[in-house]
């Protein structure tokens, strides 16, 4: 299936529900899934699903933090990989 993956709509969630929270803030190992796109034989494409919280989150300044740390994790997986 890695080899067609083209786009992924990615949020987290504690696994009971739909939760759409931003990443790192549920139970998804994130570490294992990036692994797994930066192992992909093409770069996939990652659109962050989210759903506004009662609480008012994510703000903007949040989205933006929690994308550039996907981002920078995934830069540092696609290189080991491309090093092994």
């Amino acid at each position: 299936m890695r080899d067609r993956l083209v786009t992924a709509h990615i949020h987290d969630n504690h696994g009971e529900k739909d939760e759409h929270l931003l990443p790192y803030n549920g139970t998804i190992d994130w570490d294992a899934t990036l692994d797994a796109f930066a192992n992909a034989p093409q770069p996939v494409a990652m659109v962050l699903e989210l759903k506004a919280q009662p609480d008012g989150t994510p703000t903007l300044d949040q989205i933006r933090s929690t994308f550039d740390k996907l981002d920078k994790n995934l830069d540092t997986k696609r290189d080991r990989a491309t090093k092994s």
